[in-house]
């Protein structure tokens, strides 16, 4: 008899999981930017979806910023000769592997 209800709580838990993964990628689509775009919505409700994003956007320009404050530092001459020590490190590592 337990293993008549194991057998029904698996099955049980195995449906759920079915419709937990149905229903993550029902929420990804929607929120997928361009679904926005293929549905039939009123201008106004897409103005309000984008100026939902409104708060969102400055935050991600100055992430942006972020990253690409140190992009001198990497296209300067001090990046490719990290890169040859790096490879050297590597080599030397892999001779010592061998020993």
């Amino acid at each position: 008899e337990l293993v008549k209800v194991q057998v029904a709580l698996s099955n049980i838990a195995g449906k759920r999981i079915k419709i937990l993964f149905k229903k993550t990628a029902d929420v990804l689509k929607y929120l997928d930017l361009q679904y926005i775009d293929r549905i039939d919505v009123p201008d106004a409700m897409k103005l309000q979806f984008i100026l939902a994003k409104d708060q969102v956007i400055p935050s991600q320009a100055a992430l942006l910023e972020q990253v690409k404050n140190p992009q001198p530092i990497f296209d300067s001459a001090v990046s490719p000769s990290s890169t040859a020590l790096q490879s050297e490190q590597y080599r030397f590592k892999k001779d010592k592997e061998l020993l």
